[in-house]
C-alpha cells in the first residue's frame, strides 16, 4: 500500500494542475480587459480564462469577444476560424433562437451573445487556449459560457464552440472586450495549467 500511495505522491509532485497568474477586477467602465506577454509566456502550454462576472455598460444586446494577439497587442489575428452552438432558454420548445456559428477568418472568437444592460445581467463562463505560443502549430481555444439575455422573455442564453488562429504564429496576448460598448464590471482569472 505505501508503494501505491508514494506513486500518487510523486506523480502530484511532478506537477499537474493550475497556477493563478492574475486576477483582474473591473470596477468602473472599461474597454478591454487584457492579458500581456507578460503573463503568456512559454511557461505553459495551456491558459484557462474563468470569466467570474463580466456585464455590459452597453444599452442593446451586444456579443461578448475574445481577441488573440502575435504581438503583445499592436496587432489582433483576423484569421479565427469558429464553430459555435447558441441556445435560449424555451427555444426547443418553440423552435425559436438557435443557431450555429460556422465562420472563417473572423478577428475574435464569440463567448457572449445578447448582452447588455448592467448589473445584474453578467456573462460567465471558461476559455481555454492551447498551444499559444507554439509558432509552429495552430492556437486552439475552447470555451463554455452563459448570460443573461434580458431583452427577452427567455433571459438564459449559453454558449459553447471551438476556434483556431488560422496562422501558425505565437499568441502572446489575449483580450476580453464587447462588439459595442464597454466592460461596465468584471472579475476574471487567469491560470496557467502545467
Amino acid at each position: 500500500m505505501g508503494a501505491i500511495t508514494r506513486r500518487i505522491a510523486n506523480n502530484l509532485t511532478l506537477g499537474s494542475g493550475r497556477v493563478l497568474l492574475n486576477t483582474t477586477t473591473i470596477t468602473s467602465d472599461t474597454a478591454t480587459l487584457n492579458f500581456d506577454n507578460t503573463l503568456i509566456t512559454a511557461t505553459y502550454g495551456i491558459y484557462e480564462v474563468f470569466i467570474e462576472y463580466m456585464s455590459s455598460a452597453n444599452g442593446t444586446a451586444t456579443d461578448g469577444h475574445f481577441q488573440l494577439s502575435p504581438d503583445n497587442g499592436s496587432n489582433f489575428s483576423t484569421s479565427i476560424d469558429q464553430m459555435s452552438h447558441r441556445e435560449r432558454q424555451d427555444d426547443n420548445s418553440s423552435g425559436g433562437n438557435v443557431f450555429d456559428i460556422a465562420s472563417k477568418d473572423d478577428q475574435a472568437v464569440r463567448i457572449f451573445s445578447g448582452t447588455e444592460d448592467n448589473l445584474p445581467n453578467i456573462g460567465v463562463g471558461l476559455i481555454t487556449v492551447f498551444s499559444p505560443m507554439k509558432s509552429d502549430s495552430h492556437t486552439l481555444v475552447t470555451h463554455t459560457t452563459c448570460n443573461d439575455v434580458p431583452g427577452s422573455s427567455d433571459n438564459i442564453r449559453n454558449h459553447f464552440g471551438v476556434a483556431r488562429d488560422d496562422n501558425a504564429q505565437a499568441i502572446n496576448y489575449f483580450r476580453l472586450k464587447f462588439a459595442a460598448g464597454d466592460i461596465q464590471k468584471a472579475q476574471v482569472k487567469l491560470y496557467g495549467v502545467l
